[in-house]
């Protein structure tokens, strides 16, 4: 008792996830990784299994650059 477990991340949007106190897997790495290797890539998932906010991280990282969104990630 006493501590509250943190929720997670249900956002599409990772521009909402910087003030929240909630779980966000970092795949900025990755993402990296994916645009310095390959000229185009599909990205097939299950639903509900992240695609949405992946896709939106990958828009933010070249339209708004590390800051502030990607402070505490392996990009920034």
């Amino acid at each position: 008792m006493g501590r509250e477990m943190k929720v997670i991340a249900q956002s599409e949007n990772i521009e909402n996830l910087v003030d929240k106190d909630s779980i966000y897997v970092d795949k900025t790495e990755y993402i990296y990784n994916l645009t310095k290797q390959y000229d185009r890539v599909f990205i097939s998932r299950p639903r509900r299994f992240g695609k949405s906010l992946t896709l939106n991280t990958i828009g933010t990282l070249f339209e708004k650059g590390v800051e502030p969104y990607f402070k505490g990630t392996w990009i920034y």
